[in-house]
Order: C-alpha cells, then structure tokens, then sequence
C-alpha cells in the first residue's frame, strides 16, 4: 500500500492511498502515518481510497479506528471514492454507515465548507 499526503487547502489534509489494504506491514505504517497527521494538528482530512483494489478486515479496522483518532483529536475524517470490493466490503460489514463517505475527494472536501445561510431582509 503506498501512501501519499498533501495540503488541499490551508486547513484540509488529503491523505491518497492506493493497491491492497490488507494485514501486513503497510497497515502498521499507515497507522503510525496517521497519527502524526493527527498529532501535527489537522483536524480536516480527507482519506482518498479510489486507488485502493481490495481491502480486508484489517483494512476496515485501520479507517475505523483512523477515524476514531481524528475525532477524538477534535478532527474529521472524510473517506472519498469508495468503490468497487471496497465499497462491497464496506457495505457488507455495514462500516459504511458510521464512516462519513463521500464519492469523490472534491465532495469530500466540500462537505467541510459551512453551509451558507440564506440572506434575510
């Protein structure tokens, strides 16, 4: 699994994944990868998954509990282009409803945008 990270905005974190998220070492350096993000002080990340093949439970693991530091750091974890056996796993271990998806990293990234209010006369 390679893992790459850049600045999307000043205060939103993109962190790209790509290929298996399976049990081995990588999860293990993703997870120690994440932590630094978290303890740098983002507080907005997007973690984009449309490059990732094939993910099993250890990879389902790895984003529920990256999304569990975020918030317990006061952060937001926003997980972009789920598809394909991803999608069908996470679906079918029902992660997906307590995971905030999103289909692309743009609507990802626009979901932490305030919503703006109607103007009033």
């Amino acid at each position: 699994m390679l893992t790459k990270r850049d600045e999307i905005k000043p205060d939103i974190t993109l962190i790209t994944l790509s290929g298996r998220m399976t049990l081995d070492r990588s999860i293990q350096e993703f997870e120690a990868f994440f932590r630094r993000v978290v303890e740098m002080g983002s507080k907005k990340i997007v973690l984009d998954l449309s490059s990732v093949d094939y993910m099993d439970s250890s990879g389902i693991g790895c984003i529920v509990q990256s999304s569990s530091m975020a918030t317990a750091a006061g952060g937001v974890l926003h997980v972009a282009g789920v598809h394909g056996l991803v999608e069908n796993v996470l679906r079918t271990t029902r992660v997906i409803t307590i995971l905030k998806c999103f289909m692309s990293v743009e609507l990802a990234v626009a979901a932490f945008q305030p919503k703006s209010e109607g103007t009033s006369a």
